[in-house]
């Protein structure tokens, strides 16, 4: 934020007018400008009716930086003096320092792994409803992780206080891992579907289906019979016929084997 630029100017006729010859002669006109000379006559209009003077002046729109406010008159023969310098500075106004550990935190936000830039993470949630205080205590739930890659990756936090500043950054490391269905006790399941082939395994579902003796695989113990085999097209000789069934979980348990 810029301050309005006021400059005290003291014109003194002998210091403006160019020779000490036309001393007695009076101002009747004096202009100020900054930095670049626009011509006699062409600077900012100074009111006077004296030959010495204080003018209070109003800079607006000064760049940031150094600058040079130039001041020059004229007097009752129209003649210009000097136009004489005088350097400042502008430089912006900063908000009065304060003590960032005595302000509250007014709000929070979370991102994984990439920074989005301060204030576009994800909301959080004050455990109390409100962030007014020095201390917060927020949870962080439900996080989706389901666009993630597995393998390891990094939760960061951060806090904004009273003046709109955002705090750093505190980190938590963590892994994706793939979710595996639970654990169950694969005898205290019922068998869904059976299924045989000979001599070679054509994997797992791609056998022969076999159908429950009384209609419906849905039992942890089922009847099935196997009749009616094609064996017209096997050489004669040593043959096997596996069996095999398959459970709640879609897993297929292992085979059992006939020769014949």
């Amino acid at each position: 934020m810029k301050n309005r630029l006021f400059i005290t100017i003291w014109i003194i006729i002998v210091s403006l007018i160019a020779s000490p010859l036309i001393a007695e002669n009076t101002i009747i006109e004096a202009e100020f400008f900054l930095n670049n000379d626009p011509g006699e006559g062409n600077g900012t209009y100074l009111n006077t009716d004296s030959n010495t003077f204080q003018k209070n002046i109003t800079l607006p729109n000064v760049s940031y930086g150094n600058n040079t406010i130039y001041v020059r008159a004229k007097d009752s023969l129209g003649r210009w003096g000097k136009a004489y310098p005088a350097n400042f500075t502008v430089v912006e106004k900063l908000p009065p320092v304060q003590n960032t550990y005595d302000m509250s935190i007014i709000a929070a936000e979370y991102f994984i792994d990439n920074d989005p830039g301060q204030g576009k993470g994800i909301a959080i949630q004050a455990i109390d409803g409100s962030f007014n205080d020095k201390v917060e205590q927020f949870s962080i739930e439900d996080i989706p992780v389901n666009h993630l890659s597995l393998g390891n990756h990094t939760l960061f936090v951060r806090g904004k206080n009273q003046l709109n500043i955002w705090g750093p950054t505190k980190q938590i490391q963590f892994k994706r891992i793939e979710k595996n269905p639970p654990i169950q006790n694969e005898y205290q399941m019922s068998i869904t579907a059976a299924e045989y082939f000979i001599d070679t395994d054509p994997g797992q579902g791609n056998g022969i289906p076999i159908h429950a003796m009384d209609d419906s695989f849905d039992s942890k113990i089922e009847n099935f019979e196997i009749s009616d085999i094609a064996v017209s097209h096997l050489p004669l000789g040593t043959h096997t016929v596996f069996v095999r069934g398959k459970n709640q979980l879609n897993i297929w348990g292992q085979t059992k084997q006939y020769t014949f």
